[in-house]
């Protein structure tokens, strides 16, 4: 294809198959939310599909060369599925330093020294990510990761350090997954606070609000999150909420 005036093409995200990444933390209804996504396929890491029952999923991986042999299945062979969701890519993570560890005649991936295993393991997601893609163009599917949160120390260059929410995975990891994703979406409850009279003339601070789950799409001091699409800060936790959101604003 030559780089000239008449290759240039307007850009539409009509039938775009984003990937996404969401976190949160237990309970809050991270494979529920997948489960609502078009047709999806499970490749689940660690065993929390009972919440959902009556969805596909491959066997659950013990070695990283499966997680690898299941989505080249997706590519390879012919098939209705829509969505491949990975749950979760912090359990898949341990699968990947095992088998680093292994390529380098350790028993653990800190046996490599100067966090160098960390390092060839962040690559290994980063081939793992790169095959995704392809699947998602290939196969025209939508790819979720669901992960777990952790809070974490932010230390700002022009603030006191502070704690926010944040994805459980080592650093050079979570930093692949925040550049490779379209989205990254923090789910939490919604919550609002009201001042109650604790007595003796103090004030104190009590939660209050109702059982709705939100997804945060925008980077906050409370948390990271992201998208590419130009979101409302936040939106219904809920695949067909997302998938209006990413059309809004084509």
């Amino acid at each position: 294809m030559g780089f000239d005036l008449t290759s240039i093409k307007k850009q539409s995200r009509d039938n775009h198959h984003p990937i996404v990444c969401l976190y949160g933390g237990e309970g809050v209804g991270k494979t529920s939310f997948a489960a609502t996504a078009p047709n999806p396929i499970f490749l689940a890491t660690e065993d929390g599909l009972v919440s959902v029952p009556g969805v596909d999923a491959f066997p659950i991986p013990t070695t990283f060369e499966d997680a690898r042999t299941a989505c080249s299945t997706l590519a390879k062979q012919d098939h209705d599925y829509k969505t491949l969701v990975i749950d979760t890519v912090d359990w898949l993570e341990p699968l990947i330093q095992r088998e680093v560890a292994a390529q380098n005649k350790k028993d653990n991936i800190e046996d490599i020294g100067y966090g160098k295993g960390y390092v060839l393991a962040a690559e290994a997601f980063r081939k793992f990510m790169a095959g995704l893609d392809l699947l998602r163009k290939k196969k025209n599917m939508n790819i979720i990761l669901l992960a777990h949160m952790t809070v974490k120390k932010y230390d700002s260059p022009d603030t006191d350090p502070y704690d926010r929410f944040g994805l459980k995975l080592n650093k050079h990891v979570n930093a692949i997954v925040m550049e490779a994703c379209d989205c990254v979406l923090f789910a939490n409850w919604r919550i609002q606070t009201t001042k109650a009279d604790g007595g003796f003339n103090r004030k104190i601070t009590k939660a209050i609000g109702d059982s709705e789950r939100v997804l945060y799409t925008s980077h906050s001091p409370t948390h990271d999150a992201k998208n590419r699409y130009s979101m409302p800060d936040q939106i219904e936790m809920h695949w067909n909420a997302l998938e209006e959101a990413i059309k809004e604003k084509k």
